[in-house]
């Protein structure tokens, strides 16, 4: 409700406990773009919360209307990681929510085969 009061332009938030996007960002792998699609929506680097954080506190919702603040001021996608966890979008409406939610979960799943070797060290 926080991120809703914060942005009036927006109108809808989602998370989801998604695979991909927590994974690359727990194997200290950046979230980048890497697809099309990403490039749509003006990802460059999707911010995460540090691991310490805990998840559904105050200093949590503090550092995603932060992060979202910096993305807007650039125009770039309303998108954070929770590392081990998820990832939470912003948009104008539920149709754009959903599309930028899938995109960065595409785009994570298609970034993990050009860092697995990266993993591996």
């Amino acid at each position: 409700f926080r991120i809703l009061e914060s942005f009036p332009d927006i109108n809808c938030t989602i998370h989801g406990n998604s695979f991909y996007s927590p994974l690359l960002i727990s194997a200290g792998v950046k979230v980048v773009n890497a697809t099309e699609v990403a490039e749509y929506y003006n990802i460059k680097e999707i911010p995460s919360t540090p691991e310490e954080v805990e998840m559904l506190s105050k200093e949590e919702t503090d550092l995603v209307i932060s992060y979202f603040k910096d993305l807007k001021s650039r125009n770039e996608a309303l998108v954070t990681i929770f590392p081990y966890h998820g990832l939470i979008v912003a948009a104008k409406d539920h149709n754009e929510a959903f599309s930028l939610y899938d995109a960065v979960e595409i785009n994570s799943k298609l970034m993990l085969p050009f860092n697995t070797l990266s993993l591996k060290k």
